[in-house]
């Protein structure tokens, strides 16, 4: 199986999909770590209900490094973690490479499973170098802030969030043979999801006891079961991931095995 990941490895490495996510990773910290900066000398001259922008919001390092993995999390990377897997499963899929991967003297899931960790492994230096270099420019430029645990928690969750993500990525990659197809489902998912899970957070607001209960079991509340900022755990947002990842898994592991690869 080593060899296996590793051959994936080299492949990823050669896409620019895969040099687009480190980008990213990169370009994100250095673009909040500098908002942080301007905000730091120039923020006491802006005011919101009469206090200065400075006094309002902690610009410290560790803050810094929270803000930038949170845009990481929501905004660019679940993306690029679809496109990747769409690439490595689908696209390999439509074009028979993967075909030509099943019929070698390997166990279907370890084919399944490597390809899987090649593309974790993708996400998990990522979010090594978008670490580094938050932790990096704002210990230079900006005031030190609070424990650095809670920030390499929060790293170590995003890390197996990054992992269900790619789950379902191959989930989806399974059953379809179009890149697009695979990015557009997976979009069209989470965005529902997300949009479901703040109607239910409207209902429980106004009292829907219901609500709060449904909204355990939504895949994107196990995605968050670490707070960013606080670094507080949700044991059960924990389960309701591990839960849904295992399901994915799954169903894309029979899927594999019983693939027609002719």
């Amino acid at each position: 199986m080593k060899r296996i990941v590793r051959a994936e490895w080299a492949v990823l490495l050669r896409r620019t999909s895969t040099r687009v996510t480190l980008a990213i990773a990169v370009a994100i910290p250095v673009a909040v770590v500098m908002a942080f900066r301007v905000l730091a000398q120039d923020g006491s001259a802006l005011q919101f209900n009469d206090q200065p922008i400075t006094d309002l919001m902690d610009l410290s390092s560790t803050s810094a490094s929270l803000v930038a993995l949170s845009a990481r999390t929501s905004l660019m990377m679940p993306l690029m973690l679809l496109v990747l897997s769409a690439q490595t499963l689908a696209s390999e899929h439509a074009n028979h490479v993967l075909r030509d991967h099943l019929v070698r003297p390997v166990s279907r899931s370890q084919v399944l499973w490597s390809k899987l960790v090649s593309v974790w492994a993708v996400a998990v230096l990522s979010l090594v170098i978008g670490a580094g270099v938050s932790g990096a420019m704002g210990a230079a430029w900006l005031a030190p802030g609070g424990s650095w645990w809670t920030v390499v928690i929060a790293h170590l969750a995003a890390g197996l969030s990054d992992l269900a993500i790619l789950v379902f990525g191959f989930f989806l990659a399974s059953h379809f043979r179009s890149s697009v197809a695979v990015i557009a489902v997976g979009v069209v998912a989470i965005g529902v999801d997300w949009l479901i899970r703040m109607g239910l957070s409207g209902l429980g607001f106004i009292g829907v006891e219901s609500a709060q209960w449904m909204l355990k079991f939504m895949p994107g509340t196990g995605l968050n079961w670490v707070d960013v900022q606080s670094g507080s755990v949700s044991i059960s947002a924990f389960v309701c991931m591990v839960s849904w990842t295992a399901l994915f898994g799954g169903l894309a592991h029979l899927r594999i095995a019983r693939m027609d690869i002719h």
